[in-house]
């Protein structure tokens, strides 16, 4: 403990100077406008958006995992509920700082949400990921005044889970339905974004509780029998988003030229072996070390599949706009792009620092 506190002061001043540039890159963002970003014609999705899909669907994947005891009655998780929920929250937030900043300005999320477009499923996404973030926010306010099996809170609960469990299949529907890019389209990506947020919620939950037991000796070791059910529940997410993304990659071979032998593919598909083989042994799955590296490699691998997606999708120009370009457009974000991540990237640790700090996360109902 005495580390911890020791440790506590210039972990704030980091995040806090991550939390500052964040707030230099928007002002300049806003003032500058998107070309900041190394986008263009064709490639117009860049590095921010790939963080919110990552953050957005691992936020939906921990509101997942949360609703287990209210809504299925898994009463071991309760011990857990409370972190859930607020990392789910921190998790959004970080979410949002990515797409307000992708988009150039927060008004024009506000602009998307006061103008519904009812065809729409990037106006869905958005709409159901913010009653998620309002209904998780109301489910923890109950929580930390000991409501916890009242019917409004079981209907928090199920209401957060719903949005949730939605707003990532319409995530996935915005990609499924651009016809001209065979990368993105069908409905399989929609059923794969709802995989991987469960399997992100997972490992990023687990990954949480080893580090903060191992850095600050908080996180109490009555949630260890929780962990070690969500560890087995783990090493079968990895086994199931595996066979889904052979899938996808075996499906869009059908009309594009085969990707799964390109280097890139390969290396994803080792990000996602290395940790299901490490949780296929029983030993492993039981040691403390084993249990923060596989999540860890697993959380990296998903935001490199995130990326290979929505990048891959656009680098190979079609319709009058390829006029002039190579066939193969290459990308590498640029600074700014980057300096959005750190962003949110601090905002969320900053936000998981001060509600581990305040919040008794390790409450649990007696």
């Amino acid at each position: 403990m005495n580390s911890a506190k020791k440790l506590f002061v210039p972990w704030m001043a980091v995040l806090l100077a991550g939390v500052g540039i964040g707030l230099f890159t928007a002002i300049v963002l806003l003032m500058k406008g998107h070309y900041l970003f190394n986008a263009n014609d064709v490639l117009i999705w860049t590095l921010p958006l790939g963080g919110y899909v990552f953050f957005a669907l691992t936020s939906t994947g921990l509101a997942l995992v949360a609703s287990l005891p209210s809504v299925f009655g898994l009463t071991q998780f309760e011990v857990l509920a409370k972190r859930l929920v607020f990392l789910a929250i921190s998790t959004l937030v970080a979410a949002f700082i990515c797409i307000g900043l992708e988009l150039g300005s927060l008004t024009h999320m506000i602009y998307i949400m006061l103008s519904p477009n009812l065809s729409s499923p990037i106006w869905y996404m958005g709409a159901l990921y913010s009653l998620e973030l309002l209904f998780l926010v109301i489910k923890l306010w109950q929580m930390h005044m000991g409501d916890w099996h009242s019917i409004a809170s079981r209907w928090l609960g199920s209401a957060s889970m719903l949005c949730g469990v939605f707003a990532a299949l319409m995530l996935g529907s915005v990609f499924g339905l651009t016809e001209a890019r065979p990368t993105y389209f069908g409905p399989f990506i929609a059923i794969f974004s709802l995989i991987i947020a469960m399997l992100s919620g997972i490992a990023a939950i687990i990954l949480y509780m080893n580090v903060c037991r191992w850095v600050s000796g908080a996180c109490s070791k009555q949630a260890d029998a929780a962990v070690n059910s969500l560890t087995r529940m783990f090493g079968f997410m990895l086994g199931l988003s595996l066979i889904f993304y052979v899938l996808k990659l075996a499906l869009a071979s059908a009309y594009t030229r085969p990707e799964f032998a390109t280097a890139i593919n390969f290396n994803l598909v080792l990000f996602l072996l290395i940790p299901y083989a490490m949780m296929l042994s029983k030993r492993l799955r039981q040691m403390a070390w084993a249990k923060t590296v596989a999540p860890a490699i697993t959380l990296v691998g998903i935001f490199a599949v995130h990326m290979q997606i929505l990048i891959g999708g656009q680098i190979r120009p079609v319709g009058p706009k390829a006029e002039g370009l190579p066939q193969v457009l290459s990308y590498f974000p640029s600074i700014w792009e980057i300096l959005v991540i750190v962003a949110a990237v601090s905002t969320m640790l900053l936000l998981y620092t001060l509600g581990e700090r305040w919040l008794k996360l390790d409450a649990a109902p007696e």
